[in-house]
């Protein structure tokens, strides 16, 4: 199946949005960003892969701020004083977004990445979202832990997406006026949510 759009998906923590993100991936025959774009980011800015392995669940703080002012002179990102190192980290992740969406239509999970390509053409942005109780059994079953502990799973990782976003985003997370399509994946199902996604993209 032959499309041009690029679909980007936020997520809430536990809805399957990282399943549906590969799913639309498979079924569609293009490629899947998620964790790929750290390595990428990494890779062109030279900031070292560690960095970004937590990023959207971390927002910027004093720590980065001060690996940032300690960080050697000698990498090209970090000599920049103009920047602090979360910042430089953003513009990293959203230079190796638009290059993997230059390259055609794609499945990009996260990363707010919504936000940085809200201005590209052919892009159906995508929200998925779900009940807690839902959530909280796909948690549970996922990493093998029980209700409360994959609770507060759900409630600590959504926590710091939200200010992640609205720190660069400037604009309430999960905001529907954002998006172009806004899934319960409780009600829906993963593979129903991927069919309508799939829907979107070819009719």
């Amino acid at each position: 199946m032959s499309i041009q759009t690029i679909i980007t998906i936020s997520r809430q923590f536990g809805s399957g949005g990282h399943e549906i993100g590969q799913l639309l991936s498979k079924q569609l025959d293009i490629p899947f960003y998620d964790k790929k774009l750290i390595e990428l980011a990494s890779k062109t800015s030279g900031i070292q892969q560690a960095y970004f392995e937590n990023a959207e669940e971390n927002p910027p703080s004093s720590f980065l701020y001060s690996l940032s002012l300690a960080a050697s002179a000698a990498n090209p990102f970090w000599g920049n004083s103009d920047f602090t190192l979360s910042e430089q980290i953003f513009k990293a992740q959203a230079k190796a977004i638009r290059d993997a969406a230059a390259q055609g239509a794609c499945v990009i999970v996260g990363r707010c990445a919504d936000y940085i390509l809200e201005n590209t053409p052919y892009c159906l942005h995508v929200y998925i979202h779900s009940g807690l109780e839902e959530r909280v059994k796909r948690i549970s079953s996922r990493f093998e832990v029980d209700e409360k502990n994959a609770k507060e799973m759900i409630q600590k990782i959504d926590k710091k997406r939200k200010s992640y976003y609205q720190f660069y985003v400037d604009d309430r997370w999960g905001n529907a006026d954002r998006y172009d399509l806004c899934l319960n994946s409780g009600t829906l199902g993963i593979e129903r949510c991927a069919k309508l996604i799939i829907d979107a993209v070819t009719k």
